[in-house]
């Protein structure tokens, strides 16, 4: 069975791409909130990932989905 990918890329409030996340594994439940955002992203949904540092490290800590509103990428059901 092939490894899923782990790799993210994600656009900051500054319009940067940060291209050197990993999907959040090591644990049970980093492995579970990996598979939700695997499953919400490929449904579609628009994601807020919430990212922390700590020692010169960075992870996903958390995330927030939403569906699109009529397919447009900027109008989001709150």
């Amino acid at each position: 069975m092939a490894e899923a990918v782990r790799t993210v890329w994600l656009r900051g409030k500054n319009g940067r791409i940060k291209n050197d996340l990993s999907l959040p594994y090591g644990n049970d439940d980093s492995e579970g909130l990996a598979e939700q955002i695997r499953q919400d992203f490929n449904a579609g949904k628009d994601l807020l990932v919430n990212v922390m540092k700590f020692m010169g490290q960075e992870m996903i800590s958390s995330y927030e989905s939403f569906d699109r509103v009529n397919g447009d990428d900027l109008d989001y059901h709150w």
